[in-house]
């Protein structure tokens, strides 16, 4: 009878700590915490990338849509015509987000 007791002692010490650090990270009991991605498609990647990161999505990559190889140095140059993940997915807070990008006076491929 006295191991049951350790036994049951031991299990939930460790039990509600764990419990807390897993809380504190984000996860519940139905997994991590999951959030909407935001609509960002038409507007300037700076604009783009604030939206995103107040969103929880501080994690953001982009790329010339057309090609060209161009660093998009001026962030407010370049406007937004893809992202991956698309918008409205529930997706972890913290995922990365991947913008196609063109010159703001261009137009997107289709």
């Amino acid at each position: 009878m006295r191991r049951g007791v350790v036994f049951a002692g031991i299990f939930f010490g460790l039990l509600i700590p764990m419990a807390l650090v897993l809380a504190a990270l984000g996860y519940g009991v139905r997994g991590p915490a999951k959030e909407r991605v935001p609509d960002v498609v038409g507007l300037r990647l700076d604009r783009a990338k604030r939206v995103l990161d107040q969103a929880g999505f501080p994690l953001t990559g982009s790329h010339d849509l057309l090609e060209r190889e161009s660093e998009q140095a001026f962030e407010r140059r370049w406007k937004v015509c893809t992202q991956s993940p698309g918008a409205a997915k529930s997706v972890r807070a913290g995922t990365r987000v991947e913008l196609g990008v063109v010159g703001l006076h261009q137009s997107c491929p289709e």
